[in-house]
């Protein structure tokens, strides 16, 4: 009975091992991209088996990319494109090492083709010996610490409207006699409230100098009357 469970408690923990040597092994990013354009996709690996380190990787293409473009590799990596009836179809990095726990970067170009969801495969090769594949569709579970590849979702172009119906609704007509907007209305000059007072104040002034004035010309204009009255009266 001891001996069962030993067994089992071995195996539960060696499948522990493989199951978290299995998640988010390669990345791909973006993960999301237009259809019919050209893109830098990152190749992201991870190392993640206790112990041993990664020192080599083949990555597979998605039939929906073509033209694909594969960047100079790391420094210490050197790179093999894996060729299939004349299209570069996946590539091979060796010579390089991902140690455990830490991750390497890899740089392609291609041109999304086909709308909808593109997985990327890889195969791991690491030190001691052993290989392991993520070739697996999102959500399946392998052997061996298999697990999924890499999703890329390349979206499709807008669908066209309907004949008849129009792309944008039409704008909404103001009526011909509706008033102009705020923002379209003139200017208005609004004096200050003290304005008003200081501004009768000054006509009031002016208006009691023009009465002096019209007042003094008029006594000037009598004086100047009887003094030529006075002149021509006989002695």
């Amino acid at each position: 009975m001891i001996t069962r469970l030993m067994a089992f408690a071995l195996t539960a923990v060696l499948a522990g091992v493989f199951a978290s040597s299995a998640v988010a092994v390669l990345e791909v990013r973006p993960a999301r991209v237009a259809i019919d354009s050209e893109v830098d996709f990152v190749l992201r690996v991870h190392s993640v088996r206790a112990g041993t380190p990664t020192q080599a990787v083949k990555i597979r293409f998605p039939d929906e990319v073509a033209g694909v473009a594969i960047g100079a590799p790391p420094l210490g990596w050197s790179m093999r494109p894996v060729e299939s009836e004349g299209r570069t179809v996946g590539v091979r990095y060796l010579g390089g090492v991902i140690p455990e726990g830490t991750h390497q970067d890899f740089l392609i170009k291609a041109r999304t083709v086909t709308p909808g969801s593109s997985l990327f495969t890889a195969e791991q090769f690491y030190e001691n010996g052993e290989v392991v594949q993520f070739a697996l569709a999102p959500g399946q579970a392998g052997d061996r610490g298999e697990g999924g590849g890499a999703i890329v979702e390349i979206v499709g172009p807008s669908p066209a409207p309907a004949p008849g119906v129009p792309s944008t609704p039409p704008a909404a007509r103001e009526p011909a006699d509706a008033p102009p907007p705020a923002s379209e209305a003139p200017f208005q000059v609004v004096s200050d409230g003290d304005s008003g007072g200081l501004g009768l104040l000054r006509g009031l002034g002016l208006t009691l100098m023009l009465i002096a004035l019209a007042a003094f010309v008029a006594v000037l204009v009598l004086l100047r009357t009887e003094s030529d009255s006075a002149t021509e009266r006989p002695v």
